[in-house]
């Protein structure tokens, strides 16, 4: 090989290697920079980190939720606490610290029974050993509502049927109308489940 040839090879490789990697004040070979500072968020993070975040969100709500008393925690129209209520109280006087500050109470639409039934809870708390500030009971409406009338006692009927598979009451299915009726359809008249076995039973 010529020598001009080899001297221009001898030139060449050590500019490539050097454009190839780059360096912080060039951004190297197709824009390319591979001695940069990886930017924030380039890595995504590791597995499980989402949902971490989404059960401290649960048990920071859960935590909130402690710390209000429903309408239903009051016994009918009065300022007085409910027993639930009162365990509630000597649950979280007990803790030493309250865990969220301040403690709710849901409006009931009265004025008058709201402010009795904050010197009652207040007074239930300095019973319990943990007396709160006048700035720590506060009348608002709760991030979790509850279910008024008729809509919780259909939750409630239907949270019932779910452990027998809406069958069993009143002889319509037994174990959950799962296989043609499943055991019961009716008595003796449906044996093993209305049509499960024949189209009409055993019998």
């Amino acid at each position: 090989m010529n020598a001009p040839y080899k001297k221009l090879l001898s030139w060449a490789l050590p500019t490539l290697l050097l454009l190839a990697g780059g360096c912080r004040s060039s951004q190297g070979i197709c824009d390319v920079d591979c001695c940069a500072d990886i930017p924030s968020g380039a890595i995504p993070n590791g597995p499980g980190a989402h949902l971490c975040q989404w059960q401290q969100t649960q048990v920071a709500s859960a935590a909130t939720d402690q710390g209000v008393f429903y309408r239903a925690d009051f016994i009918d129209q009065s300022d007085q606490l409910s027993p639930a209520a009162l365990r509630q109280v000597a649950t979280l006087a007990q803790q030493g610290e309250l865990p969220v500050a301040p403690i709710i109470i849901e409006p009931s639409g009265d004025s008058m029974r709201d402010a009795d039934r904050t010197v009652s809870l207040a007074a239930a708390f300095s019973a319990a050993g943990a007396p709160l500030m006048a700035d720590e009971i506060q009348l608002a409406y709760p991030p979790a509502l509850g279910l008024d009338g008729f809509r919780a006692q259909q939750v409630a009927r239907n949270a019932s049927r779910n452990g027998s598979g809406g069958g069993g009451q009143s002889g319509g299915g037994g174990f959950g109308g799962g296989i043609g009726g499943g055991f019961g359809g009716g008595g003796m008249g449906g044996g093993f489940g209305g049509g499960g076995f024949g189209g009409g039973g055993i019998f």
